[in-house]
């Protein structure tokens, strides 16, 4: 009969892609209620019209009572799946989290180590020529003002740490090194800081001593801002690739069937 042919299809729709024990126990019940109740319309020398009918009728006052049955047992079978898989999820989200925090240190320490490459070779140049007799003020940079220029300057101490020449400025004054900096370096040798002479302005500063004996300092400086620039992009592209995989990774760990071992009985 067309009808119970039709109900049949209904099953198999509505149950498709249940774990198979809940779906051949359903398709079961309802292929065990289509047999009964042909069966039991033959004894009853029902006309199959009104058999028929009476079909289409429970299957259209069921069909949300069946949709609903598959909610409840779609969401069993999801949580069992989640349980089951929870812990590969959490062992690769500390994976990605761990790859993603190396790869922004890598690169941010990259990044950083760039910006000491300018100063430092004009502090080696400007040793250089110190040491060979200029003078301070003819080793120097275009003066800039810091404040509002990105460009690298240059600053020349003696051995006192005073300070002899600079071809930077920061709102019209020399600006003040941190004490013990000149210090170190001349115990140490070269000395690569961050400098930030005023809130928000960082340079990346390289000191140089020069002469034998000691006869000075020489430091040269750029700023960071390009380079906190593309920290900051380097900061929100990573960010934004831990969360997609974290994402990504929780929808394949929630959808992919888990491996659900039955308990064992034990032997009688």
């Amino acid at each position: 009969m067309a009808s119970a042919r039709l109900v049949a299809l209904w099953a198999r729709l509505y149950t498709a892609g249940l774990p198979a024990g809940a779906r051949n126990r359903r398709r079961a019940e309802i292929a065990g209620d289509i047999h009964g109740q042909l069966a039991d319309a033959r004894t009853r020398r029902e006309r199959p019209a009104v058999t028929a009918a009476m079909m289409l009728s429970r299957l259209a006052r069921g069909a949300w009572h069946d949709l609903s049955w598959r909610r409840e047992v779609n969401g069993a079978a999801r949580l069992a799946r989640w349980q089951a898989r929870r812990p590969w999820w959490i062992a690769g989200a500390v994976l990605i989290t761990l790859a993603s925090g190396a790869a922004w240190l890598g690169y941010g320490v990259s990044l950083r180590s760039g910006g000491d490459q300018q100063p430092l070779r004009l502090a080696t140049r400007a040793a250089s020529r110190l040491e060979a007799r200029s003078r301070p003020a003819s080793i120097l940079p275009p003066a800039i003002n810091m404040a509002t220029s990105p460009a690298a300057f240059v600053m020349v101490f003696d051995r006192r740490y005073h300070v002899l020449a600079s071809s930077g400025r920061l709102n019209g004054r020399i600006p003040v090194l941190p004490g013990g900096v000149l210090a170190w370096a001349a115990h140490h040798g070269e000395d690569r800081i961050t400098w930030e002479p005023q809130p928000g302005l960082r340079e990346a500063a390289v000191i140089e001593p020069y002469g034998q004996p000691r006869l000075g300092f020489v430091l040269a400086a750029q700023s960071l801002q390009t380079i906190s620039a593309r920290q900051r992009t380097l900061t929100w592209s990573i960010a934004c690739c831990w969360l997609a995989a974290l994402t990504v990774s929780f929808q394949i760990t929630r959808l992919l069937p888990a491996r659900i071992r039955p308990p064992c009985t034990p032997a009688r």
